[in-house]
């Protein structure tokens, strides 16, 4: 039996990585976690679009897989979202929902 090797380990089947990347499966498709997107594919006829959607949107969606298989956790979409952003989006969230002026948050450097 052969089997491919990836530098992470085994190759994933598709069918891990599409329970574990998809969530509310529907006889025409499922909700994509990282991007809570949903991707047409009919249930008979593989991962396909599930997984081209991957490869082509979220790069790196294998190895968030092994890393939630080996925490035992969920994946979640902010595993995919840019911790530059995320944490400008978070102080932009404080700013205006704690009702700050911006020249209170402003850094005078």
């Amino acid at each position: 039996m052969s089997m491919s090797i990836t530098s992470q380990g085994p190759k994933l089947k598709s069918k891990v990585i599409v329970e574990m990347m998809f969530r509310d499966p529907e006889p025409r498709g499922q909700t994509c976690k990282a991007c809570n997107l949903f991707i047409r594919q009919v249930k008979t006829a593989g991962y396909t679009n599930l997984i081209n959607h991957l490869a082509s949107k979220h790069s790196g969606y294998e190895d968030v897989v092994r890393q939630c298989m080996r925490d035992k956790r969920s994946v979640t979409m902010d595993m995919f979202v840019d911790q530059d952003a995320l944490s400008t989006h978070q102080w932009m969230n404080l700013v205006v929902n704690k009702n700050f002026s911006f020249m209170a948050v402003d850094d005078g450097v």
